[in-house]
């Protein structure tokens, strides 16, 4: 995997073009234990916390969904930014999220974000490029993604 820190810079700007909100990514464990991502909204800025050492592809699945959550514009204002790490139960337990159908909603836009890069990716990969490789790649190409 790359160094996460490798990524700031490029995550924060493409998550501002898909969610169409101002974007702090951070590379730090969310505080609800076992989640492997936590978005939450304060003021106008989205924070979305990332946890550190995932496999890259998984990450890069994270951060889609994370960002999901900031194009579906349904958090409430919290304070969930500034808690401390693996602080309280998962974000299935957690009051301030709609449940299900906002999970499902996130998992739909990354996995539709996803599949446009994969589709788009052919001309610029090789069958056995490693995954930072693929992941700077369709990276790439979501900056110019546009709703239709």
């Amino acid at each position: 995997m790359a160094n996460e820190s490798d990524w700031y810079p490029e995550f924060e700007a493409l998550a501002e073009h898909l969610g169409g909100w101002p974007v702090v990514i951070r590379w730090r464990s969310p505080p609800g234990r076992n989640d492997a991502g936590l978005t939450s909204r304060h003021r106008l800025r989205f924070y979305i916390n990332i946890q550190p050492g995932l496999d890259t592809m998984y990450m890069f699945k994270v951060f889609l969904h994370e960002v999901g959550h900031v194009k579906i514009g349904n958090l409430y204002s919290t304070d969930a930014y500034l808690r401390p790490s693996n602080s309280e139960p998962g974000v299935s337990t957690h009051p301030e999220y709609a449940g299900d159908q906002t999970e499902d909603a996130a998992d739909k836009l990354a996995d539709y974000w996803l599949s446009w890069a994969e589709a788009r990716s052919f001309k610029y990969l090789d069958p056995g490029d490693p995954d930072h490789v693929r992941v700077k790649i369709y990276a790439g190409l979501l900056k110019h993604y546009k709703e239709t």
